[in-house]
């Protein structure tokens, strides 16, 4: 007769982390009542759109002429961009932009961390801008909202955290060319334990892959982590690819295929997610459809 076999499970509880570095207080949260004092922009409004390229401007970068502004390009059937991300001094509690007030994130002992910080963000140009890698003498009317564009705030264009919204329709395809201007700088949390063990994969530090969260894509727009590339594409991860059939270099197709929703574009490169999200580099990128028009405002 064969004793029948039994196994035995022995569960083990999740041990404890009692080290101090994970004790400190970082904020007080009594100090946290109204301590956000500042308005942030409004994602969807037009100051803090970006606006598609002309077809002439388009062109002028090498896009197709299916590249176009509605309603002054009414041919056009795609939305396209150039899109670069910087590091920069900004003031979070936004007065200088849009006049708002407030003093933004306050210590534990309630005062400012102060009035500007270092961050990354995302941004596009405004009038006669020569985006990173234009052939010599070319120059557009970049993608940053109307009041950077129009002389109502600023001619140069706008870079910022959080970064302007890429607003998009269902139907009409969106071509974004995404650029890297950022310092090799080694930022603050660097982890290279996170960069698959491969020091090919953990350097530089400026490296970046721009991944649309929950965008329908093919492989070669999708901002895999190991598809990162350092500024003017000097350095590549494994898994990039050139992208140049969809217009210049480091150009992005997003069929915008799917239903209406709340997408976001985000840094994607590998070991550095945290990091450059962390720091700024992040935006909405919301879809719309003939559905979600015909819902009542109210």
């Amino acid at each position: 007769m064969t004793a029948a076999l039994q196994t035995v499970v022995i569960a083990h509880a999740a041990p404890t982390i009692s080290s101090s570095d994970y004790r400190k207080p970082i904020l007080d949260p009594s100090s946290q009542t109204n301590a956000w004092t500042n308005i942030i922009p409004n994602a969807l409004a037009g100051y803090f759109t970006y606006t598609p390229y002309t077809t002439a401007d388009a062109v002028k970068l090498g896009f197709p002429a299916s590249c176009g502004r509605l309603p002054d390009d009414p041919a056009s059937t795609e939305d396209c961009y150039t899109i670069s991300v910087k590091k920069f001094q900004q003031a979070l509690s936004l007065p200088a932009a849009w006049g708002f007030g407030g003093q933004g994130l306050l210590n534990a002992s309630g005062d400012p961390f102060g009035s500007v910080t270092w961050v990354y963000g995302y941004g596009s140009g405004g009038v006669n801008w020569s985006p990173p890698g234009a052939a010599a003498g070319v120059s557009v009317t970049g993608n940053a909202p109307k009041p950077f564009t129009d002389g109502t705030i600023s001619t140069t264009g706008i870079w910022h955290f959080p970064a302007p919204t890429i607003k998009s329709t269902k139907g009409r395809p969106v071509r974004v060319t995404w650029l890297n201007e950022l310092p090799n700088d080694k930022p603050t949390g660097f982890d290279p334990t996170l960069c698959d063990d491969s020091p090919y994969n953990c350097y530089p530090y400026n490296r970046i892959s721009t991944h649309a969260h929950g965008a329908h894509t093919n492989p070669d727009s999708d901002g895999f982590a190991k598809a990162w590339f350092t500024p003017l594409f000097a350095q590549k991860g494994q898994d990039w690819v050139s992208t140049v059939k969809y217009g210049p270099e480091g150009t992005y197709r997003y069929p915008m295929d799917q239903p209406a929703g709340t997408l976001w574009y985000h840094d994607h490169a590998m070991g550095l997610t945290h990091n450059n999200t962390n720091m700024g580099m992040a935006g909405f990128f919301p879809v719309t459809d003939d559905n979600e028009k015909l819902l009542p405002d109210s």
